[in-house]
């Protein structure tokens, strides 16, 4: 496939017609193609649905090709100017319904298959975990940068929250927490000398 995918790149005429098609990209026309790809002839549908493993692999080990790349020839500062730009074209309510539909199909599928739970419910924390860990060493780097950087970051974040929602999801998850071995006390302890240190750094009475 990728020899096939460079030689047809090398031809002028598809640039031109690639071009003409990807300026021309709206989500109708992606509701449609699929309609067309999906409905047209059953034996496309279920050749899909036969290589959808294969081309989970393929679109993860291409992502993360792109990415690599991305990262080894672009700067950060052109590449905060791009996400940006981006992220502000991006239409909301398309995600807002994208979302949705995949979380409705999901409950579906989990309402009908009791034999994916205990999967789910083991594999699930792992993985949770795992982007935990990587958020964490991602967030303490960031603050190690610009240590005011989270606290605007979640002020903006808290404005635009359901208040009532929050403070019930925090005392779920405050007695979920205390529930487990984590050495709360040393947790609180570190956290109040922490705020501690940030309260007469602020008054001035700390250097």
């Amino acid at each position: 496939m990728s020899g096939l995918i460079k030689e047809l790149l090398s031809k002028p005429t598809l640039k031109d017609i690639l071009r003409g098609h990807l300026r021309n990209i709206s989500e109708s026309g992606g509701r449609e193609m699929v309609k067309d790809l999906i409905w047209q002839d059953f034996e496309v549908l279920f050749s899909i649905m036969g290589a959808i493993p294969s081309m989970i692999n393929a679109c993860v080990g291409g992502m993360t090709q792109l990415v690599e790349d991305i990262h080894a020839k672009f700067s950060p500062r052109l590449l905060k100017g791009y996400i940006g730009s981006v992220l502000a074209d991006v239409d909301r309510s398309v995600l807002k319904s994208c979302g949705n539909a995949v979380s409705s199909l999901a409950r579906d599928v989990l309402a009908e298959s009791p034999e994916l739970k205990p999967f789910v419910l083991e594999q699930g924390p792992i993985a949770i975990a795992k982007v935990i860990n990587a958020g964490t060493a991602g967030l303490n780097t960031l603050c190690r940068q610009d240590p005011d950087l989270l606290s605007a970051f979640l002020s903006r974040v808290i404005d635009n929250l359901d208040k009532p929602a929050l403070n019930d999801a925090a005392l779920n998850l405050m007695d979920a927490v205390l529930d487990q071995k984590l050495g709360i006390f040393s947790l609180a302890g570190g956290l109040v000398k922490r705020r501690s240190a940030k309260l007469f750094k602020r008054f001035g009475l700390g250097s």
